[in-house]
């Protein structure tokens, strides 16, 4: 079931500001109005920001005000997962959680390291530093996120995944490390490039049982700032380095969201929403 309406919510101060910064004005209901009085926060519906989209974009098209506004919210974050047979197999090489699968490719990339690993972050996970995720958008053709992120590259003994990028070590009894089975990730070049046709948008996903998150965004980010697309394997191009694209098979399931610092000035979130809306909407 769809949400048509944002989880976040804000406060008349945050209305304010933005009606202030951007000269437009949300149509909102009497219920709104009164809660807004009351000092309570509010939900803003998917017509109310769809209806501002039209507004703040004029006579330009709502497809290239949208993907011109995708500097202004960066850094994004995208986990990219594909349900098939073959990846079904390698998740049961995980110790734990083998019901549930792992990204094939994340924006930006998240990694295992021993020496990450403390009560706060037992998986040992640790993040690069955020690159931009550009998006390209040609209305009724193509969707495409490109950015610097991790591939996924197999469950391998910790002690091999945790050696910097060359050739891989020759792994003799004494050699040194963990041997807990982990998911290695390797820094690249991504591509994503969804068709249109099939594509199946919702928005603020809840977190599903057969996802394993642990290397990727966090859930809430997707869940309260973020949209699911969905689609078949055979619709989506997916190319990483220097590699070909191909398309994939399985059911595939693209995330895509933006991590808030507890301090940014809400007015800018909720623009973002707007943003978020709107792209929600073109891709149906």
């Amino acid at each position: 079931m769809e949400v048509v309406s944002t989880r976040y919510l804000f406060y008349k101060e945050d209305l304010e500001q933005f009606e202030q910064i951007h000269r437009q004005i949300f149509d909102l209901s009497k219920e709104q109005h009164e809660m807004l009085g009351d000092n309570t926060a509010i939900a803003l519906t998917k017509q109310q920001l769809l209806h501002m989209i039209e507004n703040l974009s004029g006579n330009e098209p709502i497809s290239d005000y949208v993907t011109n506004l995708t500097s202004q919210f960066q850094p994004l974050s995208m986990s990219l997962f594909v349900f098939n047979d073959s990846l079904w197999k390698l998740m049961e090489k995980k110790p734990e959680s083998i019901n549930t699968m792992l990204p094939i490719v994340t924006i930006p990339r998240f990694y295992w390291k021993e020496s990450a690993i403390n009560p706060k972050n037992p998986h040992g996970v640790k993040r690069d530093h955020d690159s931009n995720l550009n998006l390209e958008l040609e209305l009724h053709k193509y969707f495409a996120l490109k950015g610097v992120g991790g591939e996924f590259g197999g469950i391998l003994e910790g002690r091999v995944v945790d050696q910097e990028s060359g050739p891989r070590p020759i792994i003799t009894p004494t050699f040194p490390g963990s041997k807990k089975m982990v998911p290695k990730y390797d820094v690249q070049n991504i591509e994503v490039r969804m068709e249109f046709g099939n594509l199946r948008p919702h928005l603020y996903p809840s977190p599903l049982k057969s996802i394993d998150y642990t290397f990727s965004e966090h859930p809430r980010v997707f869940y309260e700032h973020g949209l699911s697309v969905s689609s078949d394997g055979l619709q989506v191009q997916l190319g990483v380095g220097n590699k070909k694209a191909h398309p994939l098979h399985g059911d595939v399931l693209l995330l895509l969201g933006k991590r808030w610092d507890s301090d940014t000035p809400r007015h800018e979130i909720l623009f973002y929403h707007v943003w978020l809306n709107a792209l929600s909407n073109l891709l149906k």
